[in-house]
């Protein structure tokens, strides 16, 4: 009796408490693709002599292949009106029947009604708030891919406003390259090592959104890095024609996936809706090298079908445009595009549909092309079955020669050659 009156005692004491929320999703993929991919950078006959520690770009799969990924959702609601949560993946299985775990896409946070703040896997500020209009060549701001990242948000009514910085030198995360210094084609201890940064943090961005009635309007701003907060490589030349391969054999290295943006740029951008037609206007400025693009789009829905042309003007490349149409039924999906610029020297054009047979059952094909393409035409056929339940099968054929599409082929991104893959969510 005595236990019974303290397991009581305990249940009344925890019943104003918020109970913690403790949320498993899981994913998993078998399947088999027919072709090894020749992508960018395969070639050993022109690839540099650097060490870069990952495969930046890789083929998908060749072969066989199977994962398993489970994800992690921790929330607990606190008294004060906070909600502290952690959400995080692992992978149990990649690729062999069994691994050691490694989590990854981190993310502690602490949110309310009026704001939260965000630290690990998350996008910078700007990134966030940032609306840009067509094909702008001045609003490259850096782009979150691996970085640790703090960012906090603060909603006032219909004004929302964020700040992020980049934390533990994240900004070269991506970045451990290490030089084959003495020549010798061994990339060992001995050689110059990594150059890194020991800064806290990089690189302050900034965002903000707002609504006054049917108007949208945003900023986006980021701060330059300094070369002292950029990763440099040594690179297997003597650059300096001084007799030696050294470290004045180098080059600043900041951005190697191409996400991160060294430069300060400041951006503007609003929309609207009247007479049924969406209309944005955008402005973005790169005071690092002191040139700016003005971009303008629109789009109308006309019954099922969405029209869109959008017109950017940069200040000294050429101004670009492009057009769009879009389908929609419950049965039918196309979306082609088409963009050039006005010297007709970056044309290129997509098209995507898909047609829903039913009972689970769809086909897809699509194909992309044009002068960024490599002039080769890259284009997929596929059928999806829908098993029920989160379970379905995908086959598919793609094609892209000039390896443009980095076997990620088309809007669904199909592998090159024929993929057969079964795919299962929980």
């Amino acid at each position: 009796m005595k236990r019974i009156l303290l397991a009581s005692s305990a249940l009344v004491a925890f019943a104003g408490a918020a109970a913690a929320e403790v949320t498993f999703t899981g994913s998993a993929t078998l399947g088999y693709n027919d072709t090894d991919a020749v992508l960018p950078g395969d070639d050993p006959s022109t690839a540099p002599a650097i060490e870069t520690g990952f495969d930046t770009i890789d083929d998908d799969n060749v072969g066989y292949y199977w994962d398993v990924n489970i994800g992690v959702m921790l929330s607990q609601e606190l008294d004060n009106g906070l909600t502290a949560a952690v959400e995080f993946n692992f992978d149990a299985v990649d690729g062999d029947l069994g691994s050691d775990l490694e989590a990854a896409d981190y993310v502690l946070s602490l949110t309310s009604e009026s704001g939260g703040m965000y630290f690990g896997k998350t996008d910078f500020a700007a990134q966030t708030y940032w609306m840009g209009v067509g094909d702008m060549e001045y609003d490259g701001f850096s782009e979150a891919d691996g970085e640790t990242v703090l960012r906090s948000e603060v909603i006032f009514g219909s004004v929302t406003f964020g700040t992020s910085y980049i934390i533990n030198d994240d900004v070269s995360a991506d970045l451990n390259f290490r030089a084959d210094s003495d020549a010798d084609g061994d990339f060992g201890n001995d050689e110059d090592a990594f150059a890194r940064n020991g800064d806290e943090v990089v690189q302050l961005s900034l965002g903000a959104t707002a609504e006054f009635g049917q108007f949208s309007v945003g900023m986006a701003y980021q701060e330059a890095i300094d070369n002292g907060n950029l990763s440099t490589r040594l690179l297997n030349e003597d650059t300096n024609d001084d007799g030696l391969i050294n470290g004045a054999d180098s080059e600043v290295i900041y951005n190697d996936n191409g996400d991160i943006s060294a430069d300060e740029i400041f951006g503007i951008y609003g929309m609207t809706s009247f007479a049924g037609a969406d209309v944005s206007l955008a402005f973005a400025q790169n005071n690092t090298v002191d040139e700016n693009s003005l971009g303008f789009g629109v789009s109308y829905p006309i019954g099922p079908v969405v029209a869109g042309f959008a017109y950017v003007s940069n200040s000294d490349v050429a101004n670009t445009y492009e057009l769009s149409v879009g389908y929609s039924t419950d049965v039918v999906t196309a979306d082609f595009s088409y963009s050039d610029n006005e010297d007709g020297t970056d044309q290129e054009y997509s098209l995507d549909g898909r047609y829903n047979v039913g009972s689970g059952l769809a086909i897809l094909a699509g194909l992309h092309g044009g002068e960024d393409n490599t002039n080769e035409l890259d284009y997929y056929v596929a059928g999806e079955y829908d098993l029920g339940g989160g379970a379905m099968i995908v086959a598919s054929y793609a094609e892209d020669d000039d390896s443009s599409e980095e076997d990620e082929i088309g809007s669904p991104e199909f592998q090159e050659g024929t993929t057969v893959e079964f795919t299962f969510e929980f």
